[in-house]
C-alpha cells in the first residue's frame, strides 16, 4: 500500500501471514528487489516467489512491462536462476528452467516473496 492509498503491485502480506502460520515457515514480503540479489536470497535452499512479466516463458523477448505474474525461484548459479513456472506453455518453461540473470531483470518487477533456506 502506498501513502496515497494506491497498490502497488500485488498484495502478499495475507499470503505471507498465512505461511507464517505454518509452523517453521519464515516468509516476508520483499519489495525493491534488484534481480542482482535474487541469487543470495535463494542460497542455502532459500526460495523466492517472484513477480515476474508472464512472457519469461521465453526469455528472449522484451516484455512490454514487469510483474504481474508469479514464479518460483529455487536456485541461482552460473550467471542463471532456476525456476518454476507451473503456468508454462512447454514442460521446458515450466520445470526448473534456467534464466539468465540478466533476461530474468528485463521481467522482474522487484517485489515478492522470500522463504529462506535452513
Amino acid at each position: 500500500m502506498q501513502p496515497d492509498g494506491d497498490i502497488r503491485g500485488l498484495i502478499y502480506a495475507p499470503a505471507v501471514a498465512w505461511l507464517r502460520a505454518v509452523p517453521c515457515i519464515a516468509a516476508e514480503v520483499r519489495l525493491d528487489v534488484p534481480a542482482e540479489d535474487v541469487p543470495a536470497l535463494v542460497a542455502g535452499g532459500g526460495l523466492y516467489i517472484a513477480s515476474v512479466h508472464p512472457w519469461i516463458r521465453r526469455p528472449e523477448r522484451r516484455p512490454p512491462s514487469r510483474g504481474g505474474h508469479l514464479v518460483l525461484v529455487f536456485g541461482a548459479g552460473n550467471g542463471a536462476l532456476r525456476l518454476h513456472n507451473p503456468s508454462g506453455d512447454t514442460p521446458a518453461s515450466q520445470r526448473d528452467m534456467r534464466v539468465p540473470l540478466d533476461a530474468f531483470a528485463r521481467f522482474h518487477a522487484g517485489r515478492g516473496i522470500v522463504l529462506p533456506g535452513a
